[in-house]
């Protein structure tokens, strides 16, 4: 599965959410800048998308800590699966 493929499929999920509105990083995008952003319920998410077996670079953790310091919820996610578990770890979901 590509890279690609995972990010639609994860973007599809997060604006089937309510109270939400995400949309993927142009191409060209600053060096770090996280694949998908947007918000959920009034907080700013921003998440990397990776295939299975890889993680993010030490830009992309860098510009992740950015946001966390700024009380943005951020991580790295390799399917849609991911994206829940982590939003439900953030408490989005009870």
């Amino acid at each position: 599965m590509t890279e690609s493929s995972i990010r639609a499929k994860i973007l599809h999920y997060l604006n089937s959410l309510p109270y939400s509105d995400f949309h993927v990083s142009p191409p060209g995008s600053h060096t770090g800048k996280p694949d998908i952003e947007g918000c959920l319920r009034g907080y700013f998410v921003a998440i990397e998308v990776k295939r299975p077996g890889y993680y993010p670079t030490k830009i992309q953790e860098y510009r992740m800590a950015k946001i966390r310091e700024a009380a943005g919820i951020t991580f790295c996610a390799h399917s849609v699966e991911d994206v829940k578990a982590c939003l439900l770890g953030s408490g989005f979901f009870k």
